[in-house]
Formats: structure tokens, C-alpha cells, sequence
């Protein structure tokens, strides 16, 4: 009797690993033909100028305005995930001759790890970007948790997951909109000013320990790099800061900012758009540290002219 139930038990197991494998096999092919799909990430054919990073760039740098250009910007986005889109993009689109990426002091700042550690914003970003990661990058990111284990199993095994099943679904209808696809970014304009005075709230970015983050760094350098061997002119580009909020700034983050400018300078002879102290109204202004729409075309002409020089 209990060898019997034992047996039952061992096929039960058995046939259920069977099970998941199966499923796991379609879902990883699923993922490496239809989610990772370097087709994915091809641009209109007239997209010269790619405008990338975070919410810096995709609230101030209009399509509309800047010739050629697709902003592919996504909220938050830490640099190492920037350098994974953008090495699908440059592939992708052998037409780019520009990209300008967004880099200002909350780039650099060591709060912006949160998105890979901290365990409530790599819940999302984990969602958005491990599928695209390297072998490198999953094991600079392991941790004994259950959101790196269930993500790491769901988009590199394959193994169904509340994570992959949802994307997984919508990916498999035919002609599906890959808008839908969470590394692909957007222009996105700002209609209204209304939280201007919240200025000390938007400093959340330099909270934590006051040092620069090592990875951001190192991943900025990977980006100028990948530009440079694909013969890509890239542009690092500052979008405005209110007045008040750029007085905010620790002096620390400031004094790194242009200590790692002037060296990426002498090294590399890159092009720099600054416009953290541009001097506008505050109505074009969204808050202390985003443009609203005025404010975008306002800054978009500009970098339209400054991409040209």
C-alpha cells in the first residue's frame, strides 16, 4: 500500500515535470522569436537622430521638432538597461547616424541602483528589461529573493510565470502592436504645470548614501563605446533644471557631474548638450526637474539646430 502511494507520487511528479518542461520550451522559444526579436526594434526608415534614457529626455525632446528623430524614452530607466535597448536598436537600424542619451546628475547618483536591488522597483523593472539581459548582468543582479528567481526562470527558462504568461499571450496574436512590448518607449508630452512647487519631492534621486553609482558609470562608458565602434555620433544631452531644484543638487553630484564630463571629454571628444541652467518661464516648467509641452518644443528646437552644428 505505501509503496503503491509512493509510486503514484514519483509519476505524479514525473508526469508534472514533463508538464512544465513542455510548456517551458514553448514559452522560451515564444520569447526568443516573438518578445526578443530583433524586428522588435526597427525603426521607421527615416529615423536618423534616436533620443533615449529617461524621463529627462521623453518630457523634453519632441519628435515633432527634431527632425529624423524616434524618442525611445522609458521612465526611470537605469543606464544598464539603456545600453541593452540601445545595442538592439543599433542593431536593429543600421540608418542611425545619431543617438543622444540623456545624462544628468540623477544618472550618475547611487540611488538610481534602486531599479536593479531594491526589491519593490525591480519587481518592475525586472518585468520590463531581464529578457534582454546578458549572462553578465543576471549574475551582477542575483539575489537569494523570489523576484530574481521568478524572472530569471521565466524569461531565460522559460517557465510560466505571472512575469512572461500575460506578455507571452498578447506577443503570440497575429500582427500584435509592439507598443505593447515593455522596452519599447515613447514621446510623451507633459499638458499642465500644476506641480511646479514640488521641488524637494522630485530629489528623490539623491536621498540615499551621497556617491556616485559604479554600474551607472560603467555603463555609460559601454554606451560611448558601442557608439564610437558603430561609427554613431552621440550626443549626452542635459534637459533643463528649475532654478530652485538645480540649487538643491548636492554639491557632491554636481562636482562629479563635471568631473566625469570633463574626462569623457578628454578621452572620448564627445558633443555635450547643456540646458540644466537654461533660463525659461516657469510655465515651462512641469515641475523642478521636467518640461512641460511649451517647454519641449521650446528645447527641441533648439536641440534640433545644436544636433546639426
Amino acid at each position: 500500500m505505501i509503496k503503491s502511494f509512493i509510486r503514484n507520487i514519483l509519476y505524479f511528479s514525473l508526469f508534472s515535470f514533463v508538464i512544465i518542461a513542455v510548456f517551458s520550451a514553448i514559452n522560451l522559444y515564444c520569447i526568443n522569436t516573438k518578445i526578443v526579436n530583433i524586428e522588435n526594434f526597427k525603426l521607421d526608415k527615416d529615423v536618423k537622430t534616436l533620443l533615449i534614457g529617461d524621463s529627462h529626455v521623453g518630457l523634453s525632446l519632441s519628435p515633432n521638432y527634431i527632425p529624423n528623430s524616434s524618442n525611445q524614452y522609458i521612465d526611470g530607466e537605469h543606464y544598464l538597461f539603456t545600453y541593452f535597448r540601445l545595442v538592439n536598436f543599433i542593431e536593429a537600424n543600421p540608418q542611425i547616424e545619431t543617438v543622444v542619451l540623456g545624462f544628468s546628475y540623477k544618472n550618475i547618483a547611487v540611488d538610481s541602483d534602486g531599479s536593479l536591488f531594491t526589491s519593490h522597483k525591480k519587481n518592475s523593472s525586472f518585468s520590463k528589461y531581464f529578457m534582454l539581459l546578458g549572462e553578465e548582468e543576471c549574475q551582477l543582479l542575483y539575489s537569494n529573493d523570489l523576484i530574481y528567481f521568478r524572472n530569471y526562470l521565466g524569461w531565460k527558462w522559460g517557465v510560466p510565470t505571472k512575469d512572461n504568461m500575460p506578455l507571452i499571450l498578447k506577443t503570440n496574436k497575429t500582427n500584435f502592436d509592439k507598443s505593447i512590448l515593455p522596452f519599447i518607449g515613447h514621446w510623451s508630452e507633459n499638458k499642465k504645470n500644476d506641480e511646479l512647487q514640488n521641488f524637494k519631492g522630485a530629489l528623490w534621486h539623491f536621498k540615499e548614501e551621497v556617491r556616485l553609482s559604479d554600474i551607472s558609470v560603467e555603463y555609460l562608458y559601454k554606451m560611448i563605446d558601442l557608439c564610437k565602434s558603430n561609427d554613431i555620433d552621440l550626443i549626452l544631452y542635459t534637459s533643463p533644471l528649475h532654478p530652485i531644484y538645480y540649487d538643491l543638487i548636492p554639491s557632491f553630484y554636481k562636482e562629479s557631474f563635471f568631473s566625469l564630463r570633463s574626462s569623457i571629454v578628454d578621452e572620448y571628444n564627445l558633443r555635450f548638450i547643456d540646458y540644466s541652467n537654461e533660463k525659461m518661464s516657469n510655465s515651462y516648467y512641469f515641475d523642478g526637474n521636467h518640461l512641460s509641452g511649451a517647454g519641449a518644443k521650446y528645447i527641441s528646437v533648439k536641440v534640433a539646430e545644436d544636433i546639426l552644428d
